[in-house]
């Protein structure tokens, strides 16, 4: 089935686009600012478009999305012209009309925040319309006609300042493919005075690199890991043509807090993170959103809930964006490792590792803990039955021929409707190539059963080994230091109380440790008083917990690392 490739574009040159003609066939959206005193309260959205034959026509403002609901509040003035208009429900509106009139519809969209976003918001999905800049995700901002989701649309940025620059998706140049309602849903703009764009090559098109402000890496090299990263999936799945879109935004939060996130887009994604020393960080977050370019979008359809097979959706995510930087050598196999454990570490000290998948998908939008289930379970299945297959078939066929057959299958449906749900869908690609996972998707998904790794992996150059270790904890009332950055609620009986920590003074850098490892020391710079001062601690709880750990197995020659990385990368 042919990729629909969410794009369009009026002009190439930013930071603007021409001010709006007459409106194209099918959906044409514009956006100007608002302006007061030189700076922007609210972005202006008019739609037109030739409304139902019918003499009625539905609108459909942005409910819910993402985890965050009522988006429709962030919308404000919406008015009909060629109609009248009559509410049906928060997130509808009827509007009638003579039968084809052409409709134009007025409607502001307003922060979603009460200032920037910040950390204690998780993602920050919502509208964000600040005085010097503004960022928007399709999904929270578009209202649409009801039952248009693939009819053409074109989107005009018009009025802008001249000294703000604006990057979208919905700017990207094509020759063959067509914006539809549903690709401006799907998209992302980010605009502002402090805006910089950086262009690289990618394999089959260009990569703009958006990034708002300053950060402790050049924006230079950031584009370039985007671009390693992008390049390495690409050639992994060798069928993608056309620019991509990356934007970074800083959101806040207390001393010592990081946060970093983001979301696909299509043709694009969105990250989202602090500005401290995020890296390593903002590299993973990549891999994992790009690689949704495929994975489930380009494979399956998801069920209703989607949430009962993120399992595979955003686990199978995992287990290939790690396996595709190792094999563009984006990761070196440390690298590897490292992430590995970082996964154990999460999954083996989750409160939720032995809950049930139905009690997981319940949960996932409201408990941390039950969101990653389903990223750690998947991709340590992944890892399984990529070495069963291997193993079995002597090296000839891995879980790339599963993942690349289930791609190759949805692109030869000519509707969207025959390509099969996810878990059907793989099982039987799964069978075909001589594996049948029914069983451990019932034991260690549906029943939570929790998965045995120990044991040689990769041809034996990778060993995972199960100990047992002190819970790891800080000592502190861990939601309420972290909103405040003040040390709450600390336990007279931790280390950190024997290292000299105490309640209400202020946490001003995590200098060393590593969250979920309670074998790694924490270093902590806090400020007592007017006293500056870094306290040292084991955060070890009283209790113990099994901890699986990966590691090399022993010392690697040139052939070694080289035979290992590409066992690694499926190579």
């Amino acid at each position: 089935m042919t990729r629909l490739i969410a794009l369009f574009a009026l002009l190439v040159a930013l930071p603007l686009m021409g001010a709006a003609g007459p409106p194209a066939p099918g959906l044409s959206y514009e956006l100007s600012p608002v302006m007061q005193g030189g700076q922007l309260s609210a972005v202006a959205v008019t739609l037109r478009f030739q409304a139902d034959d019918d003499g009625e026509t539905r609108l459909v403002l942005p409910g819910s999305w993402g985890g965050k609901d009522q988006l429709f509040k962030h919308l404000s003035d919406l008015t009909v012209e060629g109609g009248t208009v009559r509410p049906d429900g928060e997130t509808s509106r009827i509007v009638n009309h003579a039968p084809g009139a052409l409709l134009t519809v007025r409607y502001r969209v307003n922060n979603g925040y009460a200032g920037d976003p910040d950390a204690n918001d998780d993602n920050p999905y919502r509208p964000i319309v600040r005085p010097g800049w503004f960022h928007l995700l399709g999904n929270t901002w578009v209202v649409q006609p009801d039952g248009r989701g693939r009819q053409d649309a074109v989107v005009v940025w018009s009025g802008w300042p001249k000294d703000w620059t604006i990057a979208s998706d919905l700017q990207h140049p094509v020759k063959t493919e067509r914006l539809t309602l549903g690709g401006v849903i799907e998209s992302v703009a980010l605009g502002g005075r402090d805006v910089h764009v950086i262009q690289k090559r990618i394999p089959g098109g260009t990569l703009r690199v958006a990034v708002r402000g300053q950060w402790p890496f050049t924006d230079q090299a950031f584009a370039g890991d985007v671009a390693r990263v992008i390049s390495a999936q690409r050639d992994f799945f060798n069928d993608v043509e056309g620019p991509f879109l990356v934007t970074l935004i800083p959101v806040e939060a207390p001393p010592g807090r990081q946060s970093v996130g983001g979301t696909g887009r299509g043709d694009a994604f969105a990250l989202f993170s602090t500005r401290g020393d995020v890296g390593d960080e903002l590299r993973g977050i990549l891999g994992h959103e790009h690689m949704h370019s495929w994975i489930p979008r380009e494979m399956v359809r998801m069920p209703d809930p989607e949430q009962t097979d993120y399992w595979m959706s955003e686990g199978f995510t995992d287990f290939y964006a790690w396996r595709t930087q190792v094999r563009g050598g984006v990761w070196s196999l440390e690298d590897y490792i490292a992430a590995l454990n970082d996964a154990f570490r999460e999954f083996d000290g989750s409160k939720a590792r032995a809950w049930p998948n139905a009690k997981v998908a319940e949960a996932f939008w409201t408990d941390g803990d039950a969101q990653r289930m389903p990223y750690r379970r998947g991709a340590f299945l992944a890892m399984r039955w990529d070495e069963q297959l291997r193993r079995q078939s002597g090296g000839r066929i891995d879980l790339d021929n599963v993942v690349l057959g289930l791609r190759n299958q949805a692109r030869a449906a000519e509707t969207w409707e025959e390509v099969p749900e996810a878990r059907p869908g793989l099982i039987a690609m799964m069978k075909a190539r001589g594996l049948d996972p029914s069983e451990d998707i019932a034991r260690y998904i549906d029943a939570g059963e929790v998965l045995d790794l120990d044991g040689a992996w990769f041809g034996g150059c990778v060993m995972i080994e199960t100990t047992q270790v002190p819970v790891f904890d800080r000592g502190w009332d861990v939601p309420k230091t972290s909103a405040s950055g003040v040390v709450t609620g600390l336990d007279p009986q931790s280390p950190a109380y024997a290292a000299g920590l105490r309640d209400g003074m202020r946490i001003l850098k995590r200098e060393a440790g590593a969250p979920g490892d309670s074998r790694v020391a924490y270093v902590l710079r806090i400020k007592d008083g007017e006293t500056e001062r870094v306290i040292r601690f084991q955060p070890e709880g009283r209790a113990r917990m099994p901890l699986r750990t990966a590691r090399l197995a022993g010392p690697l020659d040139r052939a070694g690392r080289e035979r290992c990385r590409k066992a690694v990368g499926g190579i």
